[in-house]
């Protein structure tokens, strides 16, 4: 405010605070909040969650979810404990099948495991979950083939379209037309060795597989294909240690001893299969 001088003396005008401007009667306003922190907090936590045992060891085989856990079959290790949990097993058939995962010429044991404790439970749970061949039949299309791939990517999306691109290559296109896609190898096992069927019916039938996804969902939830998918893993897993030991020169690909303290995030293979499939989309 300004300040007038005469001679000898100053004046200033002053006026009294109204109780409007009175430090009492002003009203803040805090400044809008932010969720952005805790927006960034839960999706790290959720982030971090899908690596947990109640997120991994949720497959609808024990494959899968022997697959997820291989690498951390030691009793205290909570992949370990899902296992147990969910199939009834005990540390006996956890050593068992840490033994068949990493030792050359073990891989009964993973068999043992499943064919007296899990088995049993598979064909109680499936029943009689069997199709006959004149449902099957009904899907198949005139131009389906044993060879054919599924996307099960959203049409449209980039994923779906590196998909496409890589099993249009000439070398995948060739192993599909020579023995067929994995779908499409599937039907042809349970088209022969359930329903009967040869030639040219066989092949129609393992195409209406390979290219219908809800076929092939029910196909493999039976126990024929629960049994073929499981030997499949055991085939691989042998195979797989066989290469590892005669690269390394040891016994296997994973140490028996048991391991340092598990770390959740060093452990979590979740990162593992993130990497792994974007390694996949553009190698």
């Amino acid at each position: 405010m300004p300040v007038t001088f005469k001679r000898g003396e100053a004046t200033r005008k002053y006026k009294a605070p109204s109780n409007d401007d009175s430090n009492q009667n002003r009203s803040y306003k805090s400044p809008p909040s932010s969720s952005s922190s805790s927006n960034s907090s839960n999706g790290i936590q959720n982030f971090l969650n899908k690596g947990k045992a109640e997120n991994v060891i949720k497959g609808n085989d024990f494959a899968s979810d022997l697959q997820k856990s291989s690498q951390y079959l030691y009793s205290q290790h909570p992949y370990a404990q899902a296992l147990k949990e969910k199939y009834n097993l005990d540390d006996q058939d956890i050593i068992n099948l840490r033994l068949g995962v990493s030792e050359r010429g073990m891989q009964n044991k993973i068999s043992d495991v499943y064919n007296e404790k899990v088995r049993p439970g598979v064909l109680a749970r499936m029943g009689n979950s069997s199709f006959g061949p004149e449902y099957a039949m009904q899907f198949f299309e005139k131009g389906m083939k044993p060879s054919d791939t599924y996307n099960p990517f959203e049409k449209g999306t980039f994923s779906s379209g590196m998909y496409n691109n890589v099993m249009n290559m000439p070398f995948m296109a060739g192993v599909n037309a020579l023995f067929g896609s994995d779908r499409g190898q599937a039907g042809m096992k349970y088209g022969s060795e359930v329903f009967g069927f040869e030639g040219e019916k066989l092949k129609n039938f393992a195409g209406a597989v390979a290219n219908n996804p809800n076929l092939y969902d029910q196909m493999m939830n039976t126990p024929t294909m629960s049994d073929y998918k499981f030997d499949q893993y055991v085939y691989n897993v042998g195979r797989d240690v066989n290469r590892e030991t005669n690269n390394n020169n040891s016994g296997g690909i994973m140490p028996i001893v048991e391991p340092a303290p598990y770390d959740f995030v060093r452990d979590n293979p979740f990162f593992n299969w993130c990497l792994l499939y974007w390694l996949r989309l553009f190698l």
